[in-house]
């Protein structure tokens, strides 16, 4: 039980702001939030930047597709149905392997 001084310490640093201690290489507080580098919080701007305009791109190619899809989806849906002519959304959904 008194084993424990025995074991390697894991490396730390104190947060400045709350002084919780947190894992060597830490980017942000565990404690309170807090930037523990300095370049942490420039860095985090840049993935969020970045991820933004990944999404920002992503809706705008769906905006782009609804619209070209729409016309074809449209011209789909009214012909009349027959049995050679089976419309995707008259069939029921599979799942791959069952």
């Amino acid at each position: 039980m008194g084993d424990h001084d025995d074991h390697e310490r894991i490396p730390t640093v104190s947060c400045e702001r709350c002084g919780f201690n947190n894992p060597e290489g830490t980017v942000s507080c565990f404690g309170c939030g807090q930037a523990l580098r300095p370049d942490a919080i420039r860095r985090l701007v840049t993935v969020r930047r970045r991820r933004q305009s990944a999404e920002r791109l992503r809706i705008q190619d769906l905006a782009q597709l609804r619209i070209r899809v729409r016309p074809r989806t449209e011209e789909v849906l009214a012909r009349p149905r027959t049995a050679r002519n089976r419309r995707l959304a008259d069939t029921e959904p599979q799942t791959p392997g069952m």
